[in-house]
C-alpha cells in the first residue's frame, strides 16, 4: 500500500516555513528509509557512551587481574558496539545517499516545472536569473545536508548524554569541562559558514556572467567573431577578473579559517588537555586505573561530538539559508495575462482588432505603444513596418498574450482576447520570431517536438518542409528526419543560418494557424527562397491571416495592407502604392532601401 503524499505548504514563509516544506520532501521521497535512519541514529548515538563504560570495565579487569572469562566477555562487548557502530554507519550512509540520488532529481524537476510555467515577460529581468542561479545551487544536497545536521545534532546529542552520564559518576567538574571545550572553535565555525552563504549569494550574477563567457568560448556561432575581431584574450581577461575575485574571496574565507577558527579551536584543545589532567588526578586519588582509560577515552570521543552536535546544530541555519533560495524561486508566481475559459475554435481565419490599445513594460514608465488602433483582416496579409525600437514586437507580445496591454483592448473575432482560454488560443496561433531559436536537436524535432518518433506524421513534417524548400534535407543528411543538427552533439549537422531560419518558418507553419506572426521572417533568406515561401504561403493565405513584421521592402510587397508603426503610434495605414503618395515618412524608408543611403 502507498502511503498518500505529505501536502506541502509552499507560500512565502520564513525558515521555519523552509525546514516544513525540506521535512515534507524528504518524507514523500523516502518515508520508510527516513524512519530506518532515525531508528540507527538514534540507537548509534548511545554506542560511545557503553563504549566508554565498557574501556573502563575492561582496563579494571586487566589491572586487577580479574578472571580471563570477564576480560574476553568485556572485550566481546566492546568489540560488539564497534562493529555495531561500524554497521550502523554503513547502512547509515547507504540509505542516506540512495535519499540523496532520489532528493536531488526530485529537486531538478521541481525547478524544471517551475521553469516550464515562467512567462515571457519574467525571462525579461534579471532578478529571475538571480533567482534561478541561487535556487540551481545544489538545493536537493542542501535538503538532505539540512537533515543530515538534525541527525548529527540528535545522534551526537545523545552520545554526549551517554558519556556524560559516565563521565558525571567520575568526576562532574570534568564532564563539564569536556562539554564547554568545543564551544569556542563551534562559534568561529558558524561565522565561517555565514561568510561563506553571504558571499554566495552576492556572487549569483558574477556566476552567471562567468557562465556565459565561458558559454561563448563554448559556442560554435559565436566562434567566427571571436576569431576574427579577437575577442578571446579579452574574453579571458574579463573572465580572469571575475574567477580572480571569487578565488579572493574563498582564500579571505580559508585565511580567516585558519587563524580565528584555528586559534578558538586550540582553545578547545587546551580545554580538553586541562580535563585529562585533572581526571588523571582523579584517578590517582581513587586508584580506579579504568576510569583513567575512561576519562581519556572521553576526553577523544566528547570534543568531536560536541563540535559535530554544535557545528551540525549550526549548520540548520546555512542550509535552510539555501533552501529558502529555492522555495522563494518555487513561490515565484507566472506573471500571466488574463486567461478565460472560453475555448478558441480557430477554424476560421482571425480577425484582429486593436482598440486604442497603450502599453508600457513593468518597472518602467516609458510608453511604448500609445493609444494605437487598427484592424487585421480575416485571410488577408498584414505587414508591420516602422524603424527599430517604434513598438513592433511589442505588439506582437500582445497579441501573442506575452503581455496584458495596460490600457485598451484586443479583439479576436469580434470577442475580447483576453477572454479566451490562452491553451487553446495557442494551439490556432503560431509565430516565427526574430530570433528563432535553432534546437540541437533532429531535423523532425525542430519542426515539431514530439515524445517518441512512433508519434510523428512523417508526411505532414515532409509536406511542410517542402513548403518551406528543405525537404530534400530529409533525403541530403545521413539518418533523414533523424539527423541531429548542429555541433551541440555526436553526428551533428551544421545548417546555413538561412536554412535554420527556413526551419523556424517550417515550425510556425506545422501548426496550420488561423493567424500566423512572422517577424523578419526572410531576414536571413535569399530572395529565390523567399519567393518560394511566399509562393507556398499564398496557397494557405485563404485558411489563416497573417501578420508580417519586416524591414525589407520585398518581404512586405507580399501584404495586402501595411501598418506604418511610429513612436508608439499607428502613423499610416494602407497598401504599398497608397502609402508612397500619401506618407512621406513610409516614402522616406522606401527611397532609403531603394538608393542604398540614410535618409
Amino acid at each position: 500500500m502507498i502511503a498518500s503524499p505529505i501536502v506541502c505548504d509552499k507560500k512565502q514563509g520564513s525558515l521555519l516555513e523552509s525546514l516544513q516544506i525540506s521535512v515534507c520532501k524528504l518524507f514523500n521521497i523516502g518515508k520508510l528509509r527516513m524512519l530506518i535512519i532515525i531508528s540507527l541514529s538514534l540507537v548509534r548515538g548511545l554506542i560511545p557512551g557503553i563504549q566508554v563504560f565498557l574501556i573502563c570495565l575492561l582496563i579494571d579487569a586487566a589491572a586487577n587481574s580479574y578472571s580471563f572469562q570477564y576480560v574476553l566477555n568485556s572485550s566481546f562487548y566492546l568489540g560488539g558496539t564497534v562493529i555495531s557502530a561500524y554497521l550502523f554507519d554503513n547502512l547509515i550512509k547507504y540509505l542516506s545517499d540512495s535519499i540523496t540520488i532520489d532528493l536531488s532529481k526530485d529537486v531538478d524537476f521541481d525547478i524544471v516545472d517551475k521553469l516550464c510555467n515562467l512567462e515571457v515577460q519574467q525571462f525579461e529581468t534579471e532578478e529571475t536569473y538571480d533567482l534561478i542561479q541561487r535556487a540551481d545551487n545544489s538545493t536537493g544536497l542542501h535538503i538532505f545536508g539540512l537533515f543530515g545536521s538534525i541527525r548529527s545534532t540528535i545522534q551526537s546529542g545523545i552520545s554526549i548524554f551517554s558519556i556524560t552520564l559516565v563521565i558525571w559518576s567520575w568526576n562532574p567538574f570534568v564532564a563539564i569541562m569536556l562539554i564547554v571545550a568545543p564551544v569556542p572553535s563551534a562559534i568561529a565555525t558558524l561565522k565561517i559558514q555565514t561568510m561563506a552563504y553571504t558571499i554566495d549569494y552576492n556572487r549569483a550574477s558574477d556566476r552567471r556572467v562567468v557562465s556565459y563567457y565561458r558559454s561563448l568560448l563554448m559556442s560554435d556561432s559565436a566562434r567566427k567573431e571571436i576569431i576574427l575581431f579577437k575577442y578571446a584574450d579579452i574574453l579571458r581577461e574579463r573572465y580572469s577578473v571575475l574567477q580572480k575575485e571569487f578565488q579572493f574571496q574563498d582564500l579571505k574565507i580559508a585565511k580567516y579559517n585558519f587563524t580565528i577558527a584555528g586559534s578558538l579551536g586550540f582553545i578547545s584543545i587546551i580545554a580538553i588537555i586541562v580535563a585529562i589532567v585533572l581526571g588523571a588526578r582523579s584517578t590517582l586519588e581513587s586508584g580506579n586505573v579504568g576510569a583513567l582509560a575512561g576519562y581519556i577515552s572521553a576526553s577523544t570521543s566528547i570534543g568531536p561530538l560536541m563540535l559535530a552536535a554544535l557545528v551540525g546544530f549550526m549548520g540548520l541555519h546555512q542550509h535552510l539559508l539555501y533552501i529558502s533560495n529555492w522555495v522563494a524561486f518555487l513561490k515565484l508566481n507566472p506573471k500571466t495575462p488574463k486567461s478565460g475559459d472560453i475555448p478558441y475554435k480557430g477554424s476560421d481565419p482571425a480577425s484582429i482588432e486593436f482598440r486604442n490599445v497603450s502599453f508600457t513594460y513593468p518597472g518602467t514608465l516609458y510608453k511604448v505603444l500609445n493609444n494605437i488602433s487598427f484592424k487585421l483582416e480575416a485571410g488577408k496579409t498584414t505587414a508591420l513596418v516602422g524603424l527599430n525600437g517604434a513598438g513592433k514586437t511589442t505588439i506582437i507580445k500582445l497579441l501573442l498574450r506575452f503581455y496584458e496591454p495596460t490600457s485598451g483592448a484586443i479583439f479576436l473575432d469580434g470577442r475580447d482576447i483576453s477572454e479566451y482560454s490562452r491553451d487553446t488560443l495557442y494551439q490556432h496561433l503560431s509565430a516565427l520570431f526574430q530570433d528563432f531559436v535553432k534546437y540541437d536537436r533532429s531535423l523532425a524535432d525542430n519542426v515539431l517536438f514530439t515524445s517518441s518518433s512512433d508519434d510523428r506524421d512523417v508526411d505532414r513534417i515532409l509536406k511542410t518542409l517542402s513548403m518551406v524548400g528543405l525537404k530534400y534535407l530529409a533525403n541530403l543528411l545521413p539518418y533523414g528526419l533523424d539527423t541531429m543538427l548542429g555541433r551541440r552533439f555526436e553526428n551533428g549537422q551544421q545548417l546555413s543560418i538561412g536554412q535554420w531560419q527556413r526551419l523556424a518558418m517550417a515550425r510556425a507553419l506545422y501548426k496550420s494557424p488561423s493567424l500566423l506572426i512572422l517577424d523578419e521572417p526572410t531576414a536571413s533568406v535569399d530572395a529565390i527562397s523567399e519567393n518560394s515561401i511566399f509562393d507556398s504561403m499564398s496557397q494557405l493565405s485563404r485558411n489563416m491571416t497573417t501578420v508580417i513584421v519586416a524591414h525589407r521592402f520585398t518581404t512586405i510587397a507580399h501584404s495586402d495592407k501595411i501598418i506604418v508603426i511610429k513612436d508608439g503610434t499607428v502613423h499610416a495605414i494602407g497598401s504599398h502604392t497608397e502609402l508612397l503618395e500619401q506618407s512621406e515618412f513610409y516614402r522616406k524608408m522606401f527611397y532609403a532601401q531603394v538608393h542604398y543611403h540614410d535618409y
